[in-house]
């Protein structure tokens, strides 16, 4: 066994309202413009038959979205707020009084703080499994979004 370690790459995915752009640490891998983009999911499948093949299997990968697909809101946990799935009911009750939709389409995430205020973002959550979809393909690891 060696004593050396492989690195893997990271990838930066930055989804913008008009197309994407993957980079590995400073240099472009792929780009591509997409004129009017009125679905995420379009953006996605873009990327998809497009990524790179020189990319290995076993990639990591970032994900920055436009504030277009993602609804952002702040979150003031009350006193008294005993558990994480307190907390959770709270982000999806203040996003649903915020955006006037269901929370089970959207996936919310946070930097979870039970007694101060923290900023939730909110992804549709057939983009987000669109996403684990397009990693699964290329063998990548979906790290953050």
């Amino acid at each position: 066994m060696s004593r050396w370690t492989s690195r893997r790459a990271t990838l930066h995915l930055t989804i913008r309202s008009d197309g994407w752009r993957l980079r590995d640490g400073q240099r472009d891998l792929s780009e591509a413009s997409v004129a009017l983009a009125s679905d995420l999911g379009a953006l996605i499948a873009s990327l998809d038959a497009l990524a790179p093949q020189a990319i290995g299997r076993g990639a990591r990968l970032d994900v920055i979205v436009s504030d277009r697909w993602v609804q952002t809101f702040d979150v003031t946990p009350p006193a008294g707020v005993r558990d994480m799935d307190e907390l959770r009911q709270l982000a999806a009750l203040r996003r649903s009084a915020l955006f006037c939709s269901g929370e089970s389409e959207h996936t919310i995430v946070a930097h979870w703080h039970a007694s101060q205020a923290f900023v939730a973002a909110a992804l549709p959550r057939a983009q987000l499994e669109a996403l684990h979809a397009l990693c699964r393909r290329h063998g990548w690891h979906l790290c953050s979004v």
